[in-house]
């Protein structure tokens, strides 16, 4: 147990922000009764369903040579990360991409379940695609020595399973990507910005560049900061299937 705590604290990272200084209690905001809003942010769960990896050869083999990821441990990591939200109670959880492994729609389908439980815990939940998320040619089963390839996720795909998890709640959404706006609070906007399009995957396109300028001008106009959230754009690895 003590191995998947330190597993557990290695992977997911958590950070609080004090953003919000006055008590509301409207629907379009986070509700707390807090004087201080209190948000973790986490990245890079890399779940995948337990009914697709047996753990093999070529699984282990392929996690060595990628980047470090603990995800012979991901359960556990998954479900303690869970538990500590709803303890922790903070006010909102965002989740900045790479959600699963490799995009596998029995992944994001059951992470979603498990994520229900922060929600339902009165905790708003707020998540945006990474690079592994969506339109992926890699989602695959694997056993033994080798691999099976398996149904992955569109844009509408990902809006359909994370709809209640910020989109629902969005005060401005891209047409271009799933990148959306939240007002946190009155004087607090969270900008979620998504740079892994179909079209053009890892890169921030002109539309969405020009959509975000118009965010933050609005932003300005009406006297809000703005928090600003994205998953990185850049290559970090060469491992792939």
């Amino acid at each position: 147990m003590n191995k998947k705590l330190i597993f557990i604290s290695i992977t997911v990272l958590l950070l609080t922000l004090s953003v919000c200084f006055l008590y509301y209690k409207k629907e379009k905001y986070v509700s707390t009764d807090r004087e201080k809003m209190t948000i973790y942010i986490a990245s890079d769960v890399h779940y995948i369903s337990p009914e697709l990896t047996d753990n093999g050869p070529y699984f282990t083999s392929l996690i060595k040579s990628a980047d470090g990821k603990a995800m012979q441990y991901i359960e556990e990591i998954t479900d303690a990360f869970i538990d500590q939200m709803i303890i922790s109670n903070p006010d909102a959880v965002i989740l900045s991409g790479d959600l699963t492994f490799n995009g596998a729609k029995e992944s994001h389908e059951k992470l979603a379940k498990k994520l229900r439980k922060i929600s339902d815990a009165g905790i708003q939940l707020l998540v945006i695609p990474g690079n592994h998320d969506i339109d992926s040619k890699s989602a695959a089963r694997f056993s033994g020595d080798g691999y099976d390839l398996v149904e992955s996720i569109d844009a509408a795909g990902f809006l359909e399973i994370y709809n209640s998890f910020g989109y629902n709640m969005a005060l401005n959404r891209d047409k271009n990507s799933l990148s959306y706006t939240y007002d946190l609070c009155p004087n607090y906007r969270l900008l979620m910005v998504d740079v892994n399009t179909e079209k053009s995957p890892g890169i921030l396109t002109d539309e969405t560049f020009e959509w975000i300028i118009e965010q933050l001008e609005e932003a300005k106009s009406s006297d809000k900061k703005v928090m600003l959230s994205v998953i990185k754009i850049y290559l970090h690895t060469t491992a792939s299937l």
